[in-house]
């Protein structure tokens, strides 16, 4: 299956199209506001603020690989 798979994956190479070119920075905001509400809801002890850091900082994760993933 693997080795059927390989053929797939080698076409996934990057583009000189300037429009796949993805900007980090939102996903960074979004992962540093997520990371500093986690701390914050530790500091003050809340578990809906943690809730809230965790989910953004796993959807800003999962969003940049998905669209890294989709543009190249």
């Amino acid at each position: 299956m693997l080795a059927q798979l390989a053929p797939v994956l080698a076409q996934l190479g990057g583009s000189d199209d300037p429009r796949f070119h993805h900007n980090p920075a939102p996903f960074i905001t979004v992962f540093l506001i997520g990371f500093a509400l986690g701390i914050l809801g530790h500091l003050v002890p809340s578990k809906l603020l943690v809730a809230i850091g965790v989910l953004m900082v796993g959807g800003a994760v999962f969003a940049y690989f998905i669209i890294a993933i989709g543009f190249h």
